[in-house]
């Protein structure tokens, strides 16, 4: 009897650390003062994903979070999104044929607040993934980071007006 035992735990103790973990991540993304930018919400290793619920912090001095939109893998779901609280988004999914692969499953608008050299980090908070029989899937959660970063066009811009007025003052000078 206790030999059945201990092979029924040693099984049990198995197919649990051979089980592929679903991560649930953000990457580090950049964006200019008053832009707005698309903070996408990936996930790996989804089988039959039912459910997802995620709780993102962020600094809302920095960032405001302007809408929620659902992503290639998300597209089948119905989600519901909360942005009343600043600084932290709030997100549903369900897809009752189930969630297969790795991408985006959201995406989340924000308008950057703050002045270049700004960061703030993008803190998965929770992340709580179902399968389709509503059993709790083992989660692994990276998170990530946004910095304010310099326009790029201003720099262009900059250097497009000094190359005008560089040829109009070599004009000016040949005529003379």
């Amino acid at each position: 009897m206790r030999i059945i035992i201990c092979a029924l735990l040693l099984i049990s103790l198995i197919s649990v650390a051979s089980g592929a973990s679903l991560v649930v991540s953000i990457g580090d993304i950049q964006g200019s003062p008053g832009s707005t930018v698309q903070v996408p919400i990936m996930v790996e290793g989804a089988t039959d994903v039912g459910s997802v619920d995620i709780m993102l912090k962020y600094d809302a001095s920095v960032l405001k979070a302007v809408s929620v939109e659902t992503s290639d893998l998300g597209k089948n779901a119905i989600m519901e999104s909360n942005l009343a609280n600043p600084g932290q988004v709030n997100i549903a999914l369900v897809d009752a044929s189930g969630i297969n692969g790795e991408g985006e499953i959201a995406t989340i608008s924000f308008s950057v607040l703050g002045e270049t050299g700004a960061s703030s980090p993008l803190s998965l908070v929770e992340a709580s993934v179902f399968d389709l029989e509503l059993v709790e899937q083992q989660t692994t959660i990276s998170n990530g980071a946004f910095t304010v970063a310099e326009s790029k066009g201003a720099g262009y811009a900059f250097f497009l007006i000094t190359l005008i007025a560089a040829v109009l003052a070599a004009m000016v000078i040949r005529k003379n």
